[in-house]
């Protein structure tokens, strides 16, 4: 489950950095101020889950999962406009990776659950 986990956090942190550098680099807004705001409405989506990643919460987990079905979206809203084939493809990549990643997270975060919940506690006999 570690593998899964290290992946989610390459591809979470590409995915914001592949925002930032559209978002400050590539396109940018003519205004500084308008620019950071629009920078941070578009990655509020991927760090309010990020604590739930890093303290094993299943439920901010998902949500990140789902959370990076958004950026495979705009993905390929910018592949198939023409506007930034490279970046478009580059977070396509790395929202699948995300999602894949995230759940498999989940996946072993549940198995982990339900194989703690199974063990006996210390002087329970099971009948």
């Amino acid at each position: 489950m570690q593998r899964w986990r290290l992946s989610s956090y390459i591809c979470l942190s590409s995915i914001l950095a592949l925002t930032c550098l559209r978002q400050f680099f590539v396109s940018p807004l003519e205004d500084t101020m308008a620019n950071t705001i629009w920078f941070f409405i578009q990655v509020i989506p991927l760090i309010l889950p990020l604590s739930g990643l890093l303290k094993n919460s299943i439920r901010s987990t998902l949500l990140l999962s789902l959370a990076s079905l958004l950026y495979f979206m705009h993905g390929v809203v910018k592949v198939y406009d023409g506007s930034g084939v490279v970046i478009g493809g580059f977070e396509i990549v790395f929202a699948l990776g995300l999602c894949v990643s995230a759940a498999f997270v989940v996946r072993g975060l549940r198995e982990a659950d339900s194989y703690s919940s199974i063990q006996p506690q210390k002087g329970h006999i099971p009948l």
